[in-house]
Protein backbone atom coordinates (compact mmCIF):
# COMPACT_ATOMS: atom_id res chain seq x y z
CA UNK A 1 0.00 0.00 0.00
CA UNK A 2 1.15 3.79 -1.45
CA UNK A 3 1.40 5.98 1.43
CA UNK A 4 1.28 9.73 1.09
CA UNK A 5 4.71 11.55 1.55
CA UNK A 6 4.76 15.09 3.28
CA UNK A 7 5.85 16.87 0.36
CA UNK A 8 3.11 15.52 -1.79
CA UNK A 9 0.67 16.55 1.32
CA UNK A 10 2.01 19.91 1.32
CA UNK A 11 0.98 20.55 -2.33
CA UNK A 12 -2.11 18.91 -2.31
CA UNK A 13 -2.81 21.44 0.61
CA UNK A 14 -1.62 24.33 -0.84
CA UNK A 15 -3.46 23.29 -3.97
CA UNK A 16 -6.72 23.38 -1.81
CA UNK A 17 -6.00 26.45 -0.11
CA UNK A 18 -5.76 28.42 -4.00
CA UNK A 19 -8.91 26.22 -5.31
CA UNK A 20 -10.92 27.52 -1.84
CA UNK A 21 -9.10 30.80 -2.16
CA UNK A 22 -11.15 31.59 -5.76
CA UNK A 23 -13.64 29.41 -4.98
CA UNK A 24 -14.87 31.63 -1.57
CA UNK A 25 -15.00 34.76 -3.83
CA UNK A 26 -17.14 35.97 -7.11
CA UNK A 27 -14.67 36.50 -9.46
CA UNK A 28 -12.60 33.33 -8.45
CA UNK A 29 -15.70 31.25 -9.17
CA UNK A 30 -15.96 32.70 -12.49
CA UNK A 31 -12.61 31.68 -13.40
CA UNK A 32 -12.76 28.36 -12.19
CA UNK A 33 -16.44 27.73 -14.03
CA UNK A 34 -15.13 28.83 -17.26
CA UNK A 35 -11.56 26.45 -16.35
CA UNK A 36 -14.00 23.61 -15.77
CA UNK A 37 -16.29 24.49 -19.12
CA UNK A 38 -12.74 24.28 -21.30
CA UNK A 39 -12.17 21.13 -19.64
CA UNK A 40 -15.67 20.07 -20.80
CA UNK A 41 -15.29 21.22 -24.05
CA UNK A 42 -11.35 19.65 -24.97
CA UNK A 43 -13.06 15.89 -23.66
CA UNK A 44 -16.08 16.87 -26.21
CA UNK A 45 -13.48 18.07 -29.07
CA UNK A 46 -11.56 14.76 -28.72
CA UNK A 47 -12.96 12.38 -26.95
CA UNK A 48 -16.46 12.59 -28.54
CA UNK A 49 -16.78 13.57 -31.64
CA UNK A 50 -14.47 11.18 -33.40
CA UNK A 51 -16.80 8.51 -31.98
CA UNK A 52 -19.81 6.91 -34.33
CA UNK A 53 -22.77 8.20 -31.53
CA UNK A 54 -21.65 11.66 -31.84
CA UNK A 55 -22.00 11.58 -35.93
CA UNK A 56 -25.49 9.46 -35.59
CA UNK A 57 -26.52 12.00 -32.87
CA UNK A 58 -25.61 15.03 -35.46
CA UNK A 59 -27.59 13.33 -38.28
CA UNK A 60 -30.41 12.42 -36.25
CA UNK A 61 -30.32 16.58 -35.24
CA UNK A 62 -30.11 17.45 -39.30
CA UNK A 63 -33.23 14.89 -39.90
CA UNK A 64 -35.75 16.99 -37.18
CA UNK A 65 -34.54 20.54 -38.36
CA UNK A 66 -35.57 19.26 -41.84
CA UNK A 67 -38.93 18.13 -40.44
CA UNK A 68 -39.31 20.81 -38.79
CA UNK A 69 -38.47 23.27 -41.98
CA UNK A 70 -40.76 21.27 -44.06
CA UNK A 71 -43.83 21.85 -41.92
CA UNK A 72 -43.26 25.74 -42.41
CA UNK A 73 -45.79 26.89 -45.00
CA UNK A 74 -43.66 27.11 -48.00
CA UNK A 75 -43.76 30.48 -49.57
CA UNK A 76 -43.17 31.44 -53.32
CA UNK A 77 -40.31 29.45 -54.72
CA UNK A 78 -37.92 31.44 -57.15
CA UNK A 79 -37.50 28.15 -59.01
CA UNK A 80 -39.20 26.81 -61.65
CA UNK A 81 -38.55 23.20 -62.80
CA UNK A 82 -39.09 22.08 -66.26
CA UNK A 83 -38.73 18.29 -66.88
CA UNK A 84 -37.66 17.00 -69.87
CA UNK A 85 -37.69 13.70 -69.09
CA UNK A 86 -39.80 12.52 -72.63
CA UNK A 87 -37.46 14.96 -74.75
CA UNK A 88 -36.59 13.95 -78.06
CA UNK A 89 -33.08 11.69 -78.44
CA UNK A 90 -30.19 12.92 -80.46
CA UNK A 91 -29.96 10.55 -84.00
CA UNK A 92 -27.80 7.97 -83.28
CA UNK A 93 -25.35 8.99 -86.04
CA UNK A 94 -24.88 12.44 -84.43
CA UNK A 95 -23.47 10.64 -80.96
CA UNK A 96 -20.11 10.16 -79.75
CA UNK A 97 -19.50 6.20 -79.95
CA UNK A 98 -17.12 5.19 -77.39
CA UNK A 99 -16.85 6.50 -73.43
CA UNK A 100 -20.70 7.01 -72.85
CA UNK A 101 -22.29 4.09 -71.64
CA UNK A 102 -26.02 5.24 -73.01
CA UNK A 103 -24.52 7.36 -76.08
CA UNK A 104 -28.45 6.95 -77.92
CA UNK A 105 -30.02 8.83 -74.83
CA UNK A 106 -27.87 11.92 -75.46
CA UNK A 107 -30.83 14.85 -75.63
CA UNK A 108 -31.77 16.36 -78.42
CA UNK A 109 -29.96 19.78 -78.68
CA UNK A 110 -32.31 21.03 -81.15
CA UNK A 111 -35.20 20.80 -78.95
CA UNK A 112 -33.28 22.48 -76.39
CA UNK A 113 -31.91 25.42 -78.13
CA UNK A 114 -35.67 25.81 -78.93
CA UNK A 115 -36.79 25.34 -74.80
CA UNK A 116 -33.98 27.82 -74.00
CA UNK A 117 -34.71 30.36 -76.60
CA UNK A 118 -38.37 30.63 -74.87
CA UNK A 119 -36.93 30.77 -71.84
CA UNK A 120 -34.63 33.16 -71.83
CA UNK A 121 -36.76 35.71 -74.07
CA UNK A 122 -39.30 35.54 -71.22
CA UNK A 123 -37.07 37.24 -69.13
CA UNK A 124 -35.54 34.54 -66.54
CA UNK A 125 -32.95 35.16 -64.12
CA UNK A 126 -30.76 32.22 -65.02
CA UNK A 127 -31.07 28.97 -66.70
CA UNK A 128 -29.19 25.80 -65.73
CA UNK A 129 -29.19 22.23 -67.69
CA UNK A 130 -29.12 19.64 -65.38
CA UNK A 131 -27.47 17.30 -68.14
CA UNK A 132 -23.63 16.33 -68.46
CA UNK A 133 -22.04 18.50 -71.62
CA UNK A 134 -18.56 17.45 -70.86
CA UNK A 135 -16.77 15.26 -73.29
CA UNK A 136 -16.63 11.73 -73.41
CA UNK A 137 -13.49 9.47 -71.67
CA UNK A 138 -11.70 9.89 -75.24
CA UNK A 139 -12.22 14.23 -75.02
CA UNK A 140 -14.64 13.51 -77.86
CA UNK A 141 -18.11 15.61 -77.72
CA UNK A 142 -21.09 13.68 -77.22
CA UNK A 143 -23.11 15.05 -80.09
CA UNK A 144 -21.47 16.19 -82.84
CA UNK A 145 -24.06 19.60 -82.85
CA UNK A 146 -22.17 20.32 -79.46
CA UNK A 147 -19.91 22.68 -80.46
CA UNK A 148 -22.21 24.48 -82.72
CA UNK A 149 -24.70 24.21 -80.07
CA UNK A 150 -23.07 25.72 -77.14
CA UNK A 151 -22.06 29.15 -79.32
CA UNK A 152 -25.71 29.65 -79.91
CA UNK A 153 -26.58 29.35 -75.95
CA UNK A 154 -23.84 31.48 -75.57
CA UNK A 155 -24.61 34.40 -78.13
CA UNK A 156 -28.14 33.61 -76.75
CA UNK A 157 -27.32 34.62 -73.32
CA UNK A 158 -25.55 37.86 -74.32
CA UNK A 159 -28.37 38.71 -76.43
CA UNK A 160 -31.05 38.73 -73.87
CA UNK A 161 -28.63 38.88 -70.72
CA UNK A 162 -29.62 35.72 -68.89
CA UNK A 163 -27.08 33.86 -68.13
CA UNK A 164 -27.25 29.96 -69.40
CA UNK A 165 -25.38 27.34 -67.75
CA UNK A 166 -24.63 23.65 -69.28
CA UNK A 167 -23.83 20.74 -66.52
CA UNK A 168 -20.33 19.13 -66.43
CA UNK A 169 -19.70 15.39 -64.19
CA UNK A 170 -17.51 13.38 -65.99
CA UNK A 171 -14.51 16.18 -66.06
CA UNK A 172 -15.47 18.49 -63.13
CA UNK A 173 -12.33 17.07 -61.30
CA UNK A 174 -10.30 18.43 -64.74
CA UNK A 175 -8.61 21.73 -65.95
CA UNK A 176 -11.35 24.09 -67.31
CA UNK A 177 -10.19 23.60 -70.90
CA UNK A 178 -12.01 20.07 -70.44
CA UNK A 179 -15.03 21.12 -68.91
CA UNK A 180 -16.91 21.22 -72.09
CA UNK A 181 -14.55 20.43 -74.20
CA UNK A 182 -13.01 23.80 -75.20
CA UNK A 183 -11.42 27.40 -73.62
CA UNK A 184 -14.26 29.26 -75.37
CA UNK A 185 -16.82 27.75 -73.38
CA UNK A 186 -15.78 27.58 -69.73
CA UNK A 187 -18.15 30.60 -69.05
CA UNK A 188 -20.99 28.20 -69.55
CA UNK A 189 -19.47 25.12 -67.51
CA UNK A 190 -21.66 24.18 -64.19
CA UNK A 191 -20.72 21.07 -61.87
CA UNK A 192 -23.25 18.35 -61.17
CA UNK A 193 -21.82 17.10 -58.29
CA UNK A 194 -23.63 16.62 -55.24
CA UNK A 195 -22.33 14.96 -52.10
CA UNK A 196 -23.27 12.06 -51.72
CA UNK A 197 -21.90 9.45 -50.01
CA UNK A 198 -22.19 6.70 -52.31
CA UNK A 199 -21.93 8.43 -55.47
CA UNK A 200 -18.91 10.94 -54.87
CA UNK A 201 -17.30 9.16 -51.70
CA UNK A 202 -17.85 9.98 -47.83
CA UNK A 203 -18.19 13.27 -46.38
CA UNK A 204 -17.16 14.40 -42.90
CA UNK A 205 -20.53 15.05 -42.46
CA UNK A 206 -22.14 11.66 -42.78
CA UNK A 207 -21.46 8.46 -41.26
CA UNK A 208 -20.33 5.47 -42.73
CA UNK A 209 -23.65 3.80 -43.20
CA UNK A 210 -25.87 6.67 -44.57
CA UNK A 211 -25.89 8.35 -47.30
CA UNK A 212 -28.20 11.61 -47.29
CA UNK A 213 -27.56 14.88 -48.31
CA UNK A 214 -26.52 16.84 -45.94
CA UNK A 215 -24.40 19.13 -47.94
CA UNK A 216 -23.82 20.71 -51.83
CA UNK A 217 -21.18 22.26 -53.08
CA UNK A 218 -20.92 25.86 -53.85
CA UNK A 219 -17.60 25.22 -55.86
CA UNK A 220 -15.53 21.89 -55.93
CA UNK A 221 -11.58 22.20 -57.46
CA UNK A 222 -9.02 18.87 -57.86
CA UNK A 223 -5.70 20.63 -58.04
CA UNK A 224 -4.26 23.86 -56.57
CA UNK A 225 -3.43 25.05 -59.91
CA UNK A 226 -6.94 24.64 -61.42
CA UNK A 227 -9.67 27.43 -60.98
CA UNK A 228 -12.51 26.30 -59.11
CA UNK A 229 -15.59 25.25 -60.97
CA UNK A 230 -18.93 26.38 -59.29
CA UNK A 231 -21.79 24.06 -58.85
CA UNK A 232 -24.96 24.52 -60.89
CA UNK A 233 -26.60 25.85 -58.26
CA UNK A 234 -24.36 28.31 -57.08
CA UNK A 235 -23.21 29.44 -60.34
CA UNK A 236 -27.63 29.67 -61.04
CA UNK A 237 -28.26 31.35 -57.79
CA UNK A 238 -25.33 34.45 -57.64
CA UNK A 239 -25.37 34.90 -61.59
CA UNK A 240 -25.73 38.47 -62.03
CA UNK A 241 -26.67 38.78 -58.42
CA UNK A 242 -23.72 38.84 -56.03
CA UNK A 243 -24.05 36.71 -52.81
CA UNK A 244 -25.62 38.86 -50.77
CA UNK A 245 -24.62 39.46 -46.97
CA UNK A 246 -27.31 37.67 -45.06
CA UNK A 247 -25.29 38.64 -41.71
CA UNK A 248 -23.31 41.49 -40.85
CA UNK A 249 -20.07 41.03 -41.60
CA UNK A 250 -18.91 41.78 -37.84
CA UNK A 251 -20.41 38.21 -37.34
CA UNK A 252 -18.89 36.32 -39.88
CA UNK A 253 -15.93 34.88 -37.25
CA UNK A 254 -18.78 33.53 -35.20
CA UNK A 255 -21.63 32.40 -38.08
CA UNK A 256 -20.88 30.78 -41.44
CA UNK A 257 -23.53 29.28 -43.88
CA UNK A 258 -20.81 27.91 -46.15
CA UNK A 259 -17.79 25.82 -45.05
CA UNK A 260 -15.23 23.34 -46.09
CA UNK A 261 -15.64 19.40 -46.17
CA UNK A 262 -14.23 16.87 -48.14
CA UNK A 263 -16.84 14.29 -49.94
CA UNK A 264 -12.64 12.38 -51.50
CA UNK A 265 -9.54 13.05 -50.08
CA UNK A 266 -8.44 14.48 -53.82
CA UNK A 267 -11.05 17.19 -53.54
CA UNK A 268 -10.75 20.05 -52.48
CA UNK A 269 -14.53 21.81 -52.05
CA UNK A 270 -16.47 24.58 -49.80
CA UNK A 271 -20.59 23.31 -49.60
CA UNK A 272 -23.40 24.47 -47.94
CA UNK A 273 -26.46 22.97 -46.03
CA UNK A 274 -29.64 22.79 -47.84
CA UNK A 275 -33.32 23.50 -46.74
CA UNK A 276 -35.43 20.75 -48.47
CA UNK A 277 -38.67 22.44 -47.87
CA UNK A 278 -39.32 22.95 -51.47
CA UNK A 279 -38.74 19.49 -52.66
CA UNK A 280 -42.38 18.31 -52.91
CA UNK A 281 -43.53 21.54 -54.27
CA UNK A 282 -40.73 21.90 -56.85
CA UNK A 283 -41.67 18.38 -57.67
CA UNK A 284 -45.40 19.37 -58.07
CA UNK A 285 -44.80 22.61 -59.99
CA UNK A 286 -42.56 20.88 -62.41
CA UNK A 287 -43.55 22.07 -65.82
CA UNK A 288 -43.34 19.45 -68.82
CA UNK A 289 -40.97 20.12 -71.60
CA UNK A 290 -44.21 20.13 -73.86
CA UNK A 291 -45.90 22.96 -72.09
CA UNK A 292 -42.72 25.75 -72.09
CA UNK A 293 -44.18 26.70 -75.73
CA UNK A 294 -47.69 27.97 -74.45
CA UNK A 295 -46.83 28.82 -71.22
CA UNK A 296 -47.25 32.91 -70.60
CA UNK A 297 -44.02 34.50 -69.81
CA UNK A 298 -45.14 35.35 -66.52
CA UNK A 299 -44.06 31.81 -65.99
CA UNK A 300 -40.63 32.18 -66.09
CA UNK A 301 -39.44 35.78 -65.35
CA UNK A 302 -37.53 36.27 -62.59
CA UNK A 303 -37.16 33.03 -62.26
CA UNK A 304 -34.05 30.63 -61.94
CA UNK A 305 -35.18 27.70 -64.09
CA UNK A 306 -33.49 24.66 -63.70
CA UNK A 307 -34.09 21.75 -66.60
CA UNK A 308 -33.82 18.46 -66.11
CA UNK A 309 -35.08 14.70 -65.64
CA UNK A 310 -37.61 15.05 -62.55
CA UNK A 311 -38.36 11.36 -60.94
CA UNK A 312 -39.40 10.36 -57.44
CA UNK A 313 -39.41 6.78 -56.27
CA UNK A 314 -39.55 4.54 -53.33
CA UNK A 315 -36.83 4.31 -51.28
CA UNK A 316 -36.14 -0.10 -51.41
CA UNK A 317 -32.96 0.34 -50.10
CA UNK A 318 -30.97 0.07 -53.41
CA UNK A 319 -27.28 1.00 -53.46
CA UNK A 320 -27.16 4.09 -55.53
CA UNK A 321 -24.88 4.52 -58.57
CA UNK A 322 -23.75 8.09 -60.78
CA UNK A 323 -25.82 7.23 -63.33
CA UNK A 324 -29.42 7.03 -61.32
CA UNK A 325 -29.62 10.80 -60.58
CA UNK A 326 -31.37 9.31 -57.14
CA UNK A 327 -30.25 10.63 -54.05
CA UNK A 328 -31.68 10.81 -50.38
CA UNK A 329 -31.98 13.36 -48.12
CA UNK A 330 -32.76 13.70 -44.29
CA UNK A 331 -36.10 13.50 -42.79
CA UNK A 332 -37.70 12.29 -45.94
CA UNK A 333 -38.35 8.72 -47.06
CA UNK A 334 -37.78 8.72 -51.06
CA UNK A 335 -35.44 8.81 -53.62
CA UNK A 336 -35.35 12.09 -55.16
CA UNK A 337 -33.73 13.46 -58.45
CA UNK A 338 -30.72 15.50 -58.79
CA UNK A 339 -32.62 18.49 -60.42
CA UNK A 340 -35.06 18.56 -57.51
CA UNK A 341 -31.77 18.40 -55.01
CA UNK A 342 -30.49 21.82 -56.89
CA UNK A 343 -33.35 23.76 -57.08
CA UNK A 344 -33.71 23.35 -53.44
CA UNK A 345 -30.05 24.32 -53.06
CA UNK A 346 -31.22 27.52 -55.29
CA UNK A 347 -34.13 28.33 -53.02
CA UNK A 348 -31.46 27.86 -49.97
CA UNK A 349 -28.79 29.96 -51.56
CA UNK A 350 -31.24 33.29 -52.34
CA UNK A 351 -34.02 33.19 -50.08
CA UNK A 352 -33.04 31.02 -46.79
CA UNK A 353 -29.55 30.23 -45.90
CA UNK A 354 -28.90 28.03 -43.19
CA UNK A 355 -25.92 29.14 -41.10
CA UNK A 356 -23.64 26.88 -38.40
CA UNK A 357 -21.12 28.18 -35.72
CA UNK A 358 -17.84 28.15 -36.45
CA UNK A 359 -15.43 26.81 -34.75
CA UNK A 360 -14.51 29.97 -32.61
CA UNK A 361 -18.26 30.90 -32.95
CA UNK A 362 -19.06 27.07 -31.22
CA UNK A 363 -16.27 27.45 -28.89
CA UNK A 364 -17.30 31.08 -27.76
CA UNK A 365 -21.06 30.20 -28.00
CA UNK A 366 -20.36 27.13 -25.26
CA UNK A 367 -18.05 29.35 -23.05
CA UNK A 368 -20.94 32.31 -22.99
CA UNK A 369 -23.36 29.69 -21.92
CA UNK A 370 -21.27 28.55 -19.01
CA UNK A 371 -20.56 32.33 -18.32
CA UNK A 372 -24.07 33.07 -18.25
CA UNK A 373 -25.20 29.56 -15.78
CA UNK A 374 -22.55 31.33 -13.79
CA UNK A 375 -23.91 34.84 -13.37
CA UNK A 376 -27.85 33.33 -13.40
CA UNK A 377 -26.45 31.00 -10.30
CA UNK A 378 -25.11 34.20 -8.41
CA UNK A 379 -28.12 36.07 -9.20
CA UNK A 380 -30.66 33.43 -7.98
CA UNK A 381 -28.05 32.59 -4.69
CA UNK A 382 -28.32 36.41 -3.87
CA UNK A 383 -31.60 37.30 -4.59
CA UNK A 384 -33.25 34.04 -2.86
CA UNK A 385 -30.61 34.10 0.08
CA UNK A 386 -27.65 36.77 0.05
CA UNK A 387 -29.54 39.77 0.34
CA UNK A 388 -31.53 38.25 3.66
CA UNK A 389 -27.87 37.20 5.14
CA UNK A 390 -29.37 33.70 4.88
CA UNK A 391 -27.52 30.66 3.78
CA UNK A 392 -26.53 30.37 0.10
CA UNK A 393 -27.37 26.93 -1.19
CA UNK A 394 -25.10 27.34 -3.99
CA UNK A 395 -25.40 23.63 -5.33
CA UNK A 396 -29.55 23.64 -5.35
CA UNK A 397 -29.28 26.26 -7.23
CA UNK A 398 -26.90 25.59 -9.23
CA UNK A 399 -28.87 22.34 -10.67
CA UNK A 400 -31.94 24.08 -11.52
CA UNK A 401 -29.92 26.69 -13.38
CA UNK A 402 -28.60 23.87 -15.78
CA UNK A 403 -31.57 22.00 -16.04
CA UNK A 404 -33.58 25.08 -17.03
CA UNK A 405 -30.92 26.24 -19.74
CA UNK A 406 -30.70 22.41 -20.65
CA UNK A 407 -34.11 22.48 -21.18
CA UNK A 408 -34.30 25.77 -22.93
CA UNK A 409 -31.64 25.03 -25.68
CA UNK A 410 -33.72 21.54 -26.27
CA UNK A 411 -36.92 23.88 -26.66
CA UNK A 412 -34.92 26.11 -28.99
CA UNK A 413 -32.16 24.72 -31.07
CA UNK A 414 -34.71 22.32 -33.44
CA UNK A 415 -38.18 24.20 -33.02
CA UNK A 416 -37.21 27.53 -34.09
CA UNK A 417 -34.18 26.68 -36.49
CA UNK A 418 -36.71 28.31 -39.28
CA UNK A 419 -36.70 31.39 -37.27
CA UNK A 420 -33.10 31.86 -36.39
CA UNK A 421 -31.89 30.11 -39.34
CA UNK A 422 -28.98 28.64 -37.66
CA UNK A 423 -28.51 24.83 -37.30
CA UNK A 424 -26.73 24.29 -33.67
CA UNK A 425 -26.04 20.23 -35.08
CA UNK A 426 -24.68 19.31 -31.61
CA UNK A 427 -26.91 21.50 -29.30
CA UNK A 428 -27.45 18.12 -27.24
CA UNK A 429 -23.84 17.72 -26.33
CA UNK A 430 -24.04 21.50 -25.11
CA UNK A 431 -26.80 20.71 -23.02
CA UNK A 432 -24.94 17.97 -21.92
CA UNK A 433 -21.50 19.92 -21.22
CA UNK A 434 -23.52 21.99 -18.97
CA UNK A 435 -24.70 19.26 -16.81
CA UNK A 436 -21.16 17.71 -16.61
CA UNK A 437 -20.08 21.12 -15.60
CA UNK A 438 -22.56 21.18 -13.16
CA UNK A 439 -21.54 17.91 -11.66
CA UNK A 440 -17.85 19.18 -12.23
CA UNK A 441 -18.55 21.84 -9.81
CA UNK A 442 -19.77 19.82 -7.38
CA UNK A 443 -17.43 17.78 -7.36
CA UNK A 444 -14.83 20.67 -6.60
CA UNK A 445 -17.17 22.42 -3.92
CA UNK A 446 -17.25 19.37 -1.96
CA UNK A 447 -13.81 18.70 -1.89
CA UNK A 448 -12.96 22.17 -1.07
CA UNK A 449 -14.84 22.49 1.93
CA UNK A 450 -13.70 19.54 2.96
CA UNK A 451 -10.06 20.53 2.79
CA UNK A 452 -10.31 23.52 4.24
CA UNK A 453 -9.09 24.50 7.59
CA UNK A 454 -11.81 24.46 10.52
CA UNK A 455 -12.99 28.03 11.20
CA UNK A 456 -12.00 29.81 14.66
CA UNK A 457 -14.61 29.02 17.19
CA UNK A 458 -14.22 25.64 15.97
CA UNK A 459 -10.86 25.00 16.86
CA UNK A 460 -10.94 26.65 20.49
CA UNK A 461 -12.06 24.10 22.83
CA UNK A 462 -15.22 24.41 24.34
CA UNK A 463 -15.77 26.71 27.84
CA UNK A 464 -16.13 24.43 30.65
CA UNK A 465 -19.37 24.45 32.60
CA UNK A 466 -19.39 25.89 36.26
CA UNK A 467 -21.42 23.45 38.61
CA UNK A 468 -21.95 26.10 40.96
CA UNK A 469 -24.72 28.30 40.92
CA UNK A 470 -24.94 32.09 41.18
CA UNK A 471 -25.27 33.59 44.27
CA UNK A 472 -28.75 34.97 43.67
CA UNK A 473 -29.60 31.58 42.49
CA UNK A 474 -32.83 29.93 44.46
CA UNK A 475 -31.55 26.94 46.28
CA UNK A 476 -33.74 23.43 46.33
CA UNK A 477 -34.81 22.40 49.66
Amino acid sequence: MSQTTPEHQSITAASFRVLGFLHNRLWGRIVLGLALAALVLIFKKFAIEHRSGYEEARLWTYEQIQSVLSNQNPTQSPVQIVDISHMPKQSGKKVAVTGIDDNESATSRASLKNLLTKIAQSGARSIGVDVDFSPDDQGNPITLDDAEFLKDCEKLSKETGVPIFFGVDRHAAGPKAEWLGSIEHVGLAAGLGIGNEKVQGPANEMSGHVDEVLRMFSWTKSEPKFIPLPSIAYALATANHPESQELPSGLSWAIEFKSEFAPDPALETVGFLVDYRLLLPLRKTALPYTKVATSPPQTFTGKVVILGVVNLFKDDGRILKRGDDLFRVPSRSGLYSGVLLHGCAVDTLIDSPLREWTLLGGVVADFALALFAIGLVEFAGWFLYGRHGKKHHHFRIHWSVTAVIAVAIGAVAIPFVGTFRLAWDDASFVALGLIAHTGLDHILGNAVHKHEPPSHHETEPPAPIDPTPPEDAPTTP
